[in-house]
C-alpha cells in the first residue's frame, strides 16, 4: 500500500507543506514505524513543525504537531562595565605614540 507523508511548518500560524515523501508499506503501523526511523535523517526537512500521514485514498491517518517548547527563564548576570582608563595609562600611550612619530 502506498502512503504519502507531508512535512509542514507554520508561518504566522498558517500550516505550509514544505515537503512530501511517498512511502510503500504493508499497513499504517509499519508506515508510522518507518516515519519514526526517518526523524532527523537527510529526508527529514529542517524546521519541520508538523507532519501528516495519508493513505493512497487521501485519508489522513496521522496529523502530528511538534510540541512547543516551554520558554526557559533567562538568567541575567550583570557584568562589570569597563571603567575609564587611569591617567598613567593614557600618559604611557601618549609617550609611546610621540616616540614613534619622532
Amino acid at each position: 500500500m502506498r502512503f504519502l507523508v507531508q512535512f509542514k511548518r507554520f508561518r504566522r500560524g498558517v500550516p505550509e507543506v514544505i515537503g512530501t515523501l511517498p512511502i510503500v508499506a504493508a499497513d499504517g503501523a509499519i508506515a508510522l514505524a518507518l516515519i519514526r526511523s526517518l526523524a532527523g535523517m537527510r529526508r527529514w526537512p529542517t524546521r519541520t513543525d508538523a507532519l501528516r500521514l495519508m493513505d493512497d485514498g487521501g485519508r489522513t491517518l496521522l496529523d502530528w504537531t511538534a510540541p512547543v517548547a516551554a520558554a526557559e527563564p533567562v538568567s541575567y548576570v550583570p557584568t562589570s562595565t569597563p571603567g575609564k582608563p587611569r591617567g598613567d595609562v593614557l600618559r604611557q600611550e601618549r609617550q609611546s605614540t610621540q616616540r614613534r612619530t619622532n
